[in-house]
């Protein structure tokens, strides 16, 4: 271990920062007070940029009560590895799609070696592969990662956003109730609802543009979304009455959870469930790919890919919903470091949606 200090100072999460940054999390990897749905993590660590469901390692929490319902609390996190702070020593739990698994409590004093002996297992590389590749290939599997868990986690965040479209849909759709619903309307009611749930995303995540964007303000919403998304055309608002709709949505999504932990997986959920029907489903031949399915197909192109010259990498994307295998090559070990590093987005990918 890289002369870590044990210092008599009380036990905090912050206690095993040093530690978790010779595994290799560094800032703005390792997240103090992190925010996700109802709670914060006084100390969350993350294999990449975004800081999400799927790319969720380790937290360092403080315990509440009794320490299986303080772990099963942070659930929603999509963290694999917990470590309670309880009573000044850390219990290690393992988060899983079932009740959270006891693995051990270690006096300060020990934590030195514990992490030395389990560097390269803990290592932000090795978790993250752990909960991808580690389904469908043994060689990445680790005892203390639940492959189930993030699948389930992004199903429950999809089903709570599914849920709240719904709902926002049903409520813009009753003040507009004296109105005949014709296509154009409808179209104009899926899009601005989801153009105001991307900017709660966003200003959610911290993205520059939105960080302290008032999301009452419908005219500047929509026009920060049309910016941050290449577009000219919002969309527009006629009278009063759309106004007063949308202004009751806002309040609704402004009190909504937190969602800067949200992955683009969840909010396929949302499309797969809320704007496809099951009537639509069958006449068009409509299919989702499941998220580890993508992620097995571009795994095993990764070689491939890590073959060729980072200007000359163009992803062609097949389907037509989510963008999921696009989003999947982004993902890649090789192609994030390239990503967050030496290229921006736009001049290294050439991606066509069809």
């Amino acid at each position: 271990m890289r002369g870590t200090v044990i210092t008599s100072n009380p036990l905090t999460p912050e206690t095993l920062r040093p530690f978790l940054e010779d595994c290799g999390y560094q800032s703005p990897l390792l997240a103090q007070n992190y925010r996700f749905g109802t709670a914060d993590v006084p100390l969350a660590a993350f294999a990449h940029q975004p800081t999400d469901i799927r790319s969720a390692c380790v937290a360092v929490v403080n315990v509440a009560g009794d320490p299986a319902s303080t772990v099963m609390a942070y659930r929603e996190l999509g963290a694999p590895v917990l470590f309670v702070c309880c009573e000044g020593q850390i219990q290690w739990w393992r988060q899983g799609v079932g009740s959270p698994e006891y693995l051990g409590t270690l006096a300060v004093s020990e934590l030195p070696h514990f992490f030395q002996e389990h560097r390269q297992s803990l290592a932000p590389h090795s978790i993250y592969r752990a909960k991808t590749r580690g389904r469908f290939e043994n060689g990445y599997q680790l005892s203390f990662v639940d492959v189930g868990l993030m699948p389930l986690v992004e199903g429950e965040m999809g089903q709570a956003l599914s849920n709240l479209v719904e709902r926002v849909i049903l409520d813009i759709r009753g003040h507009l109730k004296p109105q005949q619903m014709t296509a154009s309307l409808s179209r104009w009611l899926f899009q601005s609802v989801f153009w105001l749930l991307a900017a709660k995303i966003l200003r959610d995540k911290r993205v520059p543009p939105f960080r302290f964007l008032d999301l009452v303000d419908i005219d500047e919403v929509f026009s920060r979304i049309a910016t941050h998304y290449g577009t000219s055309s919002p969309p527009y608002i006629h009278g009063k009455q759309e106004r007063e709709a949308l202004t009751a949505a806002t309040q609704t999504f402004a009190q909504f959870s937190h969602l800067g932990h949200v992955a683009t997986e969840a909010l396929a959920y949302v499309y797969e469930n809320t704007l496809i029907s099951k009537e639509m489903r069958s006449q068009l031949g409509i299919h989702s790919t499941p998220s580890y399915l993508v992620d097995y197909v571009v795994w095993r192109l990764a070689p491939w890919i890590d073959e060729i010259t980072p200007a000359d990498r163009h992803i062609f994307e097949p389907a037509c919903g989510h963008a999921a295998f696009l989003v999947s090559a982004m993902r890649l070990d090789t192609v994030v470091k390239i990503l967050c590093h030496e290229y921006p987005l736009r001049a290294w990918c050439n991606a066509r949606v069809v």
